[in-house]
């Protein structure tokens, strides 16, 4: 990758990607639904369905350790759902190994 720090996009939609026009910062979009708009977008530079981490939490866990090892530098990774804060507070000593977030400790999201 010749990026080394793009925006990793977890269920975000069109208008989170959107938000990052005209800024520079490339964009990396993940999802679980290969049909969704946001794959399609112009702004998406690069894409990659992984599994749904709310049918397949642990495929989508490895999918997203695999998907982080592949930066030279921890990427960003943002996310926009009380699901996706859930799934990332829940398994943030993992992710926080290959990504940067901010999500409130765990017992304040149950």
């Amino acid at each position: 990758m010749s990026d080394t720090w793009p925006s990793v996009i977890l269920s975000g939609d069109l208008a989170m990607l959107r938000s990052f026009q005209d800024t520079g910062i490339p964009t990396y979009v993940i999802g679980s639904d290969p049909g969704d708009l946001k794959f399609y977008s112009r702004y998406c530079r690069r894409s990659q369905v992984i599994a749904s981490h709310t049918s397949e939490p642990q495929k989508a866990l490895d999918d997203l350790v695999t998907l982080g090892k592949r930066f030279p530098e921890k990427p960003v990774l943002f996310y926009d759902s009380e699901q996706d804060a859930l799934f990332v507070s829940a398994h943030r000593d993992r992710l926080s190994r290959y990504y940067h977030f901010l999500c409130p400790p765990h017992e304040q999201l149950e």
